[in-house]
């Protein structure tokens, strides 16, 4: 299917090894034919195991846009806030 689209989501929503390793797969193939991918880290920083399987794919797959709410991006660039549910803690980015 990835070769027939314009763009790939890969969301975090609901996950488990199967789904991560399509997820790998197809943002490998997306990438080899320059198909853009978005990456949705749903609750990335609630678990360590969210969290760690993000990174593993950030190491992966080029991502071309990441969406979130502020927390899950503070939590990918390093940050150390906690993601509680889908929803971002009161948070205010500089720089």
């Amino acid at each position: 299917m990835v070769k027939l689209a314009d763009a790939l989501v890969l969301n975090f929503g609901t996950i488990d090894e199967k789904s991560l390793e399509a997820m790998e797969i197809a943002g490998r193939t997306a990438n080899s034919r320059n198909i853009p991918v978005i990456l949705d880290p749903v609750g990335v920083g609630a678990t360590p195991y969210r969290t760690e399987k993000v990174s593993e794919l950030l190491k992966k797959v080029s991502f071309q846009i990441i969406r979130g709410n502020a927390s899950e991006i503070h939590r990918l660039i390093g940050g150390d806030i906690v993601t509680r549910g889908v929803d971002s803690e009161e948070l205010t980015i500089s720089n």
